[in-house]
Parts: structure tokens; sequence; C-alpha cells
């Protein structure tokens, strides 16, 4: 099509997507076919330069110490006690959902070559991952519960169909074999969280949850807005007032139809960073190239990833004003927290990020952020980490005094 430049060197397809830049009526397949030849070239090709190369894709613990099974079982609380959502044990939860985009659903995390990797493992993502073995926040709960199962953690892995649109729908929004209650889909925006709130409800019966049971959610998007084209421009429809209010309906939707709810509100991290540590891999300057995931990172120079950090910040703001008007609400049955952590992730290493594609999450980021969501539980909003150590992180074990918060 004469869109796609192939070049050879050290037996490796190097791609030059010209659709990027081209006038061409063809720009959407020329990229599709740019990606899938990328996907052909490095099909055999391991990528094991900085991060835990896996021989297969059975629970790897990647920690240096393994949280699971390190904190004793705490009772839920006694029948005769008046339980509120301010009083919670952790040991109290029954189910969990997640809400949000790709890095929610897992994709990209475990990696052995580009072309046998090119899933979503929701089993083992961070918020709402329940594959057995698997470092996340569902496990660790299970481990206070003492053993006992949660309702709604994803298990297994899925193609991203979620992410691929056919005539103007997206070919399979939802797997619920796999997905349970992780309704987050990859390349979902926060206009989608309706949808993903509407998917949660049309499953809670099938996953046996009821009115009775206390339900742990967790929000992580606007990853997609924020990289969007527009956003790196003013008066963007993604700008952080209309993101708030997406955010703001969904909770009001959610207090409503779903009873006795504790969400958790992850923020944004700066995605800029992605973009420095990347650049000085060659592999990931390839798929940097080939590949556009976030445009407001490659497309735009340094103005568009300046745009990146400042609207996370903005965002984030949005955020922590949601999480401060609900707390002055004082409900019993639902409450939403901003547990800050992910907004002061530091990407200094290539071991944070996916070896697929250099911009996800890795496995081992998955597994930090389960026990750093899990700590941060533990915590009033005065005291909750801001810091991620990416190489000793330890869970903190809760007791029949401690409180989710």
């Amino acid at each position: 099509y004469g869109e796609i430049c192939v070049c050879f060197s050290s037996n490796r397809f190097y791609l030059l997507n010209m659709a990027q830049t081209s006038h061409s009526p063809l720009p959407k397949l020329c990229s599709f076919l740019t990606a899938f030849l990328l996907l052909i070239s490095l099909s055999t090709q391991q990528r094991v330069a900085h991060s835990h190369p896996l021989d297969d894709e059975a629970p790897r613990v990647l920690l240096k110490k393994n949280p699971l099974g390190a904190c004793p079982p705490v009772p839920p609380s006694p029948s005769n006690t008046t339980l509120t959502v301010r009083n919670l044990r952790f040991s109290d939860i029954s189910a969990v959902f997640a809400f949000g985009d790709s890095i929610s659903a897992g994709f990209g995390m475990k990696t052995k070559h580009f072309a046998t990797s090119f899933f979503e493992y929701r089993g083992a993502a961070a918020s709402s991952g329940g594959d057995e073995g698997e470092v996340t926040l569902p496990n660790l709960l299970k481990d206070v519960r003492g053993g006992k199962e949660l309702k709604g953690p994803g298990k297994g892995k899925e193609f991203p169909w979620d992410a691929i649109m056919w005539k103007s729908k997206i070919v399979r929004p939802h797997y619920p074999p796999v997905d349970h209650l992780n309704a987050a889909r990859s390349n979902g925006r926060t206009k989608e969280l309706p949808l993903q709130l509407a998917y949660i409800l049309s499953q809670l019966k099938d996953e046996g949850v009821t009115d009775e049971d206390w339900k742990m959610a967790t929000i992580l998007v606007g990853a997609n807005d924020v990289c969007s084209s527009s956003s790196c421009q003013p008066g963007s429809e993604s700008g952080p007032e209309v993101y708030g209010q997406l955010i703001r309906t969904t909770l009001e939707q959610l207090h409503k139809q779903v009873p006795r709810v504790f969400v958790n509100l992850l923020p944004l991290f700066n995605i800029s960073q992605v973009y420095d540590i990347g650049i000085k891999s060659e592999y990931c300057s390839l798929v940097f190239g080939a590949i556009t995931e976030c445009p407001c990172l490659t497309r735009h120079g340094p103005e568009g990833r300046k745009a990146l950090g400042d609207m996370a910040v903005k965002y984030n703001e949005q955020l922590r004003q949601i999480a401060d008007e609900w707390e002055a609400k004082k409900l019993d049955d639902f409450r939403v927290v901003l547990q800050p952590f992910t907004a002061y992730i530091d990407i200094d290493d290539e071991k944070i990020l996916s070896d697929l594609d250099c911009f996800h999450p890795s496995l081992l980021s998955n597994q930090v952020f389960a026990v750093a969501l899990f700590n941060s539980l533990q915590q009033p909003s005065s005291k909750k980490p801001m810091h991620l150590n990416f190489d000793n992180i330890e869970v903190k074990c809760p007791t029949e005094t401690t409180y989710l918060q």
C-alpha cells in the first residue's frame, strides 16, 4: 500500500508506520497491517533485557517476599455488631469488582514473546484477579478470610476482543467466564463507565452477589482519555471537568443500585515517564514507532508529553474532590476513598513496564500495586503511602481492630 516500510537488519524486521503522517484514505488499514507485521516479526524473539522472563504462564511471585499466606486469618465482624462501611474488617468483604481500562484488565503483563502474549491476564490483575497463586488484592483478602473465596474476581486470560471495533461496534465488550465482575475494557475511556456499570449489574446475580454482601469496587480509569490526541490541545472534550462529572454520575448510580459498597479511587500516574524510560531501549523504540497506544506520548513531542503530565494532575484533583464530597456525606453503606499511591509512581526502570509493549504495567508492577492497595486500605488518609518500593515492598497484615479506610 505504499504506507509501510519494512527494513531488515540483524535478522529483524523494522517497521515504520507511515500511516501516522499519511493523507491516504487507508490509515486504519495500514496501521493494522503495521501492527500485524510487527507481531509476526517479533513472534520468535524474547525480550529479556530488563525483567523476569516467564517460561510459561503459571503463577509467579516476583516480589522478594511472598505476601501470599503471610497474613493470618481475621474473623469477620460478630453478628451482634452494628456493621457500617466505617467499621468494616477486611474479612467482611465478600465480593470485588473493577472499573477501568487495559491496566485493570491486565493487558500484556505476562510475556514470553510477542505473538503468544497478546492477552489480558485478568486472573492476575492487581485489583480484581483471582487466579490461584497470583499476588492480587482478592487473593490477599482471601488469606485474611481464612481461604474463603470471594465473589467476582477475574479468572484466566483472554484475547482483547474488547479493544477491537468492527462496523462501529466492539467485537466483544465482555466475556463473563473470564471477566466475572471485572468490567474494565482495553482501550476503555471514562465515558464508557455507565456501560461497565451496566455489565456489573447484569452479572451480580450470576456471581451469587446479594444485597447483604459487602463489596469492594476499584476504579482506575482515564489513561486513554489523557492519551488521546485531543487531550494535547486546549478545549479537549476529555477535559478534567468532563472526567469528574462522569465519575460522579457513575458513583451516584452505583450507590443507588448496589448497597454496601466500599469504593477505591486510584489516581493516574504521569504516563510521560513511560517514554523517558522506553526510548532508551532499542526494542521499545521500535514498538513506539510502530504501534501508537498513546498519541500524546509519541506523536506530539515534548509538548504532548508535558500535556500528559499536566492533565493527569488535573484529573487527580477531580478524584480528590469527589472523594471529599462522598466522605462529607457520612453514609453508612457506601464510601468512596482515594488511595493515592498510584499518582506518585516513579517509572525509573524498565522492569515496571510490560515486556510486550513497554507501555502497560508488568507482572511485577501488578503485584506491587496489589500489595500497595492492600496496605493503603489499612491507613487513614493522612498516613496513606505515597511511594512504592518496587524492590522490597512488604505486606502489612490487618487485625480484628483494623478497619477499611
